[in-house]
């Protein structure tokens, strides 16, 4: 075993009862230990608090409660042409929040 491969340090983590369950039925499930399926996962799982994700999800979530107030208008407007026009900023809209 060259040096990078030396394992000299330990991780130790609580976990409940359902988690450790969890683990061992996927390691077994693997034919691994639950150590190998720990490394095995390193560098392969999603990592949900990435601030430029939070970033993101704050815009989207502005966005959402202006189409919101915007659709709200369109149902309570009577004047078809005023309608119209929003429904094609909408549009444009969408196809912006797609891009992103």
């Amino acid at each position: 075993m060259n040096s990078s491969n030396i394992r000299d340090h330990l991780l130790r983590i609580r976990l409940s009862q359902a988690e450790l369950c969890q683990l061992e039925a996927l390691a077994s499930k693997a034919g691994i230990t639950k150590s190998e399926l720990v490394r095995d996962h390193i560098g392969q799982t999603k990592i949900n608090n990435d601030p430029a994700n939070r970033e993101r999800l704050v815009i989207l979530g502005r966005i959402n409660a202006n189409l919101q107030q915007i659709a709200r208008w369109v149902h309570e407007t009577k004047t078809p042409i005023e309608t119209t026009a929003v429904l094609s900023h909408l549009i444009a809209l969408e196809r912006e929040i797609s891009e992103l």
